[in-house]
């Protein structure tokens, strides 16, 4: 996973990417001249038996120049969220200057894992080894006020397979950031995906989002391309909705929404979002959602009980099930559902009810209005790999593994997956997408999205 940090001439603008284990490490940082934004990425799954990971990030300190401070206010983050897309974190100023590091300020951490033994979620006694993480940058990034309208993509890649050592109930954290950076052009892809919040202000072109995951507010524009899912267009986007929004960080610096989908707009709506840990009767009835995230007025009550909330939430002929992200991905022709039928353990998904029920100390319990499968990843071995699809072999202490009972997935390369690699047997791989289940052949095929080197 990773995180993003923008800065520019006058502004720094920072973002927070999730993506895949090891990503961009050989990369390093270039040293652009005159470039007006830089955007930091952070992030990495622990380990592949966590299924949560939050850390507070309290401050940021760029070295060089005056040594600006770009972050100064403590902000949540949960990190496995979002593997392998890009999250906004905050808006900052900085001057002009050349900057060799930067100094972070973290505390809090909180792990949730798949306990080897019970084959269920256990938020973890987590502690910190350090709460100053210093980072070098491999070439100093020079911003110069002869050329202002560049943005440069600054990634810190949070590696968590090398930062978290898991020991019984106990997780000890010792950060450990890789960089890499990039000028930002118009016409770059990167997208900034489910940017999950609830809209604060609307002025067509414009709207504003509160991010619930990390408590800031981030501004929109829109254009013609603009695509609405749930509403009409801008004119029926209101303040108080719950939407999700894909972005794309543009050279000078703003944020261009390329698809706003309502997922609530009642008063008293909420959505969670985490992995199945359970499921009962076939078809489902309920199932249990360990928390990773959620939306609506309740969030705030829900968030005092922190990361990994077991969350249960019932299902019934009025739910609505469907699938995220079917613009990206492209599984038409094959014989995938996501139904009651085909629901089960390990899968990533959200549940959203326009009206919430019932809350207790224990958690939350919830009647799912609709219920959507997410995208996720998983790391493994290719074998078998045979045209568009290959065996994925996991870990025998996976979170994969540990819920469903299962070591292998089959992958199925479609139209329109990201291929950094050419899939051999034998490589070692992360594979994001969308994770079905086959209810009568007992069976997980994941469709990818993006597949790269682990």
């Amino acid at each position: 996973m990773k995180r993003i940090f923008a800065l520019t001439v006058s502004s720094i603008f920072l973002v927070l990417a999730l993506a895949g284990c090891g990503m961009n490490k050989s990369m390093s940082p270039q040293s652009p001249q005159g470039a007006s934004q830089v955007m930091v990425t952070m992030g990495d799954a622990p380990s592949d038996r966590v299924i949560a990971f939050a850390l507070t990030i309290n401050s940021m300190t760029l070295a060089g120049g005056s040594n600006p401070t770009v972050i100064s206010t403590a902000t949540p983050v949960e990190f496995v969220r979002n593997a392998g897309t890009f999250q906004p974190l905050v808006n900052a100023q900085v001057p002009t200057g050349t900057y060799t590091g930067a100094t972070i300020m973290v505390s809090n951490p909180k792990v949730v894992a798949i306990d080897a033994t019970t084959h269920l979620p256990v938020q973890l006694t987590a502690a910190l080894s350090t709460t100053t993480v210093n980072v070098m940058f491999n070439t100093p990034i020079t911003i110069s006020s002869s050329n202002n309208a560049t943005t440069v993509e600054t990634d810190f890649d949070l590696d968590l397979a090398n930062s978290v050592t898991i020991s019984g109930n106990t997780a000890t954290i010792n950060p450990v950031f890789h960089v890499s950076s990039k000028t930002v052009h118009d016409q770059d892809n990167d997208d900034f995906k489910d940017i999950h919040g609830v809209v604060t202000m609307v002025s067509a072109p414009t709207f504003s989002v509160a991010s619930r995951q990390m408590d800031q507010i981030f501004n929109f524009t829109t254009d013609s391309n603009t695509r609405f899912d749930g509403i009409s267009g801008m004119s029926q986007l209101a303040a108080g909705m719950i939407v999700e929004v894909d972005a794309k960080l543009q050279a000078d610096g703003t944020l261009l929404a390329r698809r706003v989908r309502v997922d609530e707009d009642s008063d008293d709506g909420v959505e969670t979002e985490g992995f199945v840990t359970s499921v009962t009767g076939s078809p489902a009835t309920q199932f249990m959602l360990n928390d990773q995230f959620d939306s609506g007025p309740i969030a705030t009550l829900l968030n005092l009980l922190g990361v990994g909330t077991a969350i249960t939430v019932d299902v019934n002929s009025n739910t609505a099930f469907s699938v995220s992200d079917t613009d990206e991905i492209n599984f038409n022709g094959l014989s995938l559902n996501f139904d009651a039928n085909n629901l089960d353990k390990a899968q990533r998904v959200d549940a959203s009810t326009m009206h919430q029920e019932s809350f207790q100390p224990s958690g939350m319990v919830l009647t799912a209005d609709r219920v959507r499968l997410l995208q996720q990843s998983l790391n493994g071995s290719a074998s078998n790999v045979s045209g568009s699809t290959f065996t994925l072999t996991m870990a025998s202490d996976s979170a994969f593994a540990l819920l469903s009972g299962q070591t292998t997935v089959t992958v199925q390369i479609v139209s329109g997956t990201q291929l950094d690699m050419t899939v051999a047997n034998g490589n070692t791989v992360r594979v994001r997408g969308l994770l079905f289940f086959n209810g009568s052949a007992g069976a997980y095929t994941l469709v990818a999205s993006h597949i790269s080197q682990q």
